[in-house]
């Protein structure tokens, strides 16, 4: 193919490509409104004005630098590296979450945030050292529309729950430990050395197994107030086991 080499400054207001390349060594060239290119190579500068390149065809800067672009306002609009960097790394708003830092929220008021893998995939939670769970006082539970298998920290028990669909249960946490009590034939409330729940304490009268929410109550429920419906008498031994 023949390529012509045109040495000094071209002011053109059409600049096309008929079969031939045309090349332009060490020249200042002036592109006027609206000029057609198809293959342009120029060592010098090039002065444009609106330059219409054929779908075919390719745009070679080689190693130097495209300055002054304006941020990009369509999607087909060129932009620059840093604009890219800094918008992909400021996002603020994607839909209706919100990027702050290392933590990620909803902008609606009571919006969900859903991790969902598609087919048979697992959510995966990178890390060693653990998975912090929301926590809160029994006051803070959601009062309705609580989902089956919500995992919560009650502070104020101390003890992993679970809601089943229907009450929430304390997660075990290993051996069953107990506290010893003795009645006096009046003290009807015994202050726990933890806060429990109804459900989740054994309690024993001289060895004899109490019905709950019968024979004693956590009141309230959960809490470290132990109450009798009747005082266990003097000498009475309480055993108190922590489920």
């Amino acid at each position: 193919m023949a390529v012509n080499y045109i040495q000094g400054q071209i002011l053109a207001n059409v600049l096309q490509r008929d079969g031939i390349d045309l090349a332009i060594a060490n020249a200042n060239v002036g592109i006027g409104t609206n000029t057609p290119v198809s293959a342009l190579e120029v060592a010098g500068n090039i002065t444009v004005g609106n330059v219409v390149i054929s779908n075919i065809g390719n745009i070679s800067a080689g190693n130097v630098n495209i300055n002054n672009l304006a941020e990009p306002a369509a999607n087909t609009d060129a932009t620059t590296k840093f604009y890219v960097d800094a918008l992909v790394g400021n996002i603020a708003n994607a839909g209706n979450l919100t990027f702050s830092n290392t933590t990620i929220s909803t902008s609606l008021a009571t919006g969900n945030v859903t991790l969902a893998a598609t087919g048979n995939a697992f959510v995966q939670i990178g890390g060693t050292y653990g998975l912090v769970l929301p926590s809160g006082n029994t006051a803070q539970r959601l009062g309705t529309g609580n989902v089956a298998g919500t995992l919560r920290f009650n502070t104020e028990t101390g003890r992993v729950e679970v809601y089943d669909g229907t009450e929430w249960d304390q997660v075990g946490q290993g051996a069953v430990t107990n506290q010893i009590l003795n009645g006096d034939g009046s003290t009807l409330t015994f202050v726990l050395d933890r806060s429990t729940t109804t459900a989740a304490a054994l309690v024993m009268l001289n060895g004899i197994t109490q019905v709950p929410t019968q024979a004693y109550d956590m009141s309230p429920n959960p809490s470290a107030n132990l109450v009798f419906s009747e005082a266990p008498g003097p000498g009475d031994v309480i055993d108190v086991r922590f489920l």
